[in-house]
């Protein structure tokens, strides 16, 4: 029987949809949806940690660098290169290139759904550093520090987003941080040997997540639904592994999710330019995912793979 955690696939499928969901103005349960990039971020951190227990630091970054900034790099290209199309159609001037070549860029790029891949390699250094530093400490400690670091992290995403909800990228960061230190705790969990001990451990992790989120629902509702759900399935996933194994189809669509994440606005976008303006706005979401994976899948057969 393979190791591999089917359940944390479909998760990946599933949050990759709500993403797509979530950047299409106008549809309910916006909030619901957005759990989907708070579920990307647990995942990816929960495997970092693992990662860094069997892996060199030096593996890990140039791993990641690969994996995020070589895709930020090209789709900061081409999302400016739309500006300046648009720009030019409407006869407009585009002073976006201008206005993005700052520190703001450097955190974000040019799009704003970007901000993820430079996030996430900042925070995998972060992690991977504190994995170091930490190695020699027992497990029980380290996730100790996790929950801490946890605690730490809503707070100051709290902090943040009560003061500078509408400043880019202080806003993207702060709200993505918590998520890290929730998935560098649940990969640490994972490293118990006693399974009732993991599941002991993550459900008071859950608890605490979703207790501390709807603390403060009334000022952050959107971040106490999104994190509420996204470690609820998340945990779930990670430590009750699907041995069903996936479609064609769905091993086909895992493969594509960042793709997805990184087009599915550009494909957004025409479809909202061309003659699928009387589309039934339900409808939206399931075809931009379609489009946005068949154009992954052709990417991935050319040259520039690498870049999804």
């Amino acid at each position: 029987m393979s190791d591999r955690n089917y359940n944390v696939d479909r998760l990946r499928i599933i949050a990759a949809f709500g993403i797509v969901w979530f950047h299409t103005q106008g549809l309910m349960g916006r909030d619901i949806a957005y759990a989907g990039l708070a579920v990307f971020i647990m995942l990816a951190f929960t495997y970092v940690t693992l990662h860094s227990t069997t892996s060199p630091c030096t593996a890990i970054l140039t791993n990641r660098f690969k994996r995020l900034i070589i895709p930020w790099i090209f789709w900061c290209l081409v999302y400016e290169m739309t500006l300046l199309g648009r720009s030019m159609i409407s006869n407009t001037p585009n002073t976006a290139l201008v206005e993005q070549l700052s520190l703001r860029m450097l955190l974000i790029g040019t799009a704003i759904h970007l901000w993820y891949l430079p996030f996430a390699f900042v925070m995998t250094a972060m992690a991977v550093g504190l994995s170091k530093m930490t190695r020699m400490w027992g497990v029980s400690i380290r996730i100790m520090l996790g929950f801490a670091l946890s605690i730490f992290a809503f707070a100051l995403s709290i902090l943040m987003l009560s003061r500078y909800r509408s400043v880019v990228p202080l806003a993207q960061w702060s709200w993505g941080l918590p998520a890290v230190f929730i998935g560098i705790t649940l990969g640490l969990i994972l490293q118990l040997e006693q399974s009732h001990k993991r599941i002991m451990i993550s459900a008071v992790l859950t608890l605490f997540v979703v207790g501390i989120s709807w603390f403060n629902r009334v000022q952050h509702q959107g971040l106490a639904l999104s994190y509420s759900i996204a470690v609820v399935l998340t945990a779930g996933c990670l430590l009750w592994p699907g041995h069903l194994r996936l479609s064609r189809g769905s091993q086909w669509l895992v493969s594509l999710t960042l793709g997805i994440y990184l087009i599915h606005p550009l494909v957004g976008s025409i479809i909202r330019h061309m003659m699928w303006f009387d589309m039934p706005l339900m409808a939206v979401p399931p075809v931009i995912f379609t489009l946005s994976a068949l154009l992954t899948q052709a990417i991935k057969k050319t040259p520039f793979r690498a870049i999804v």
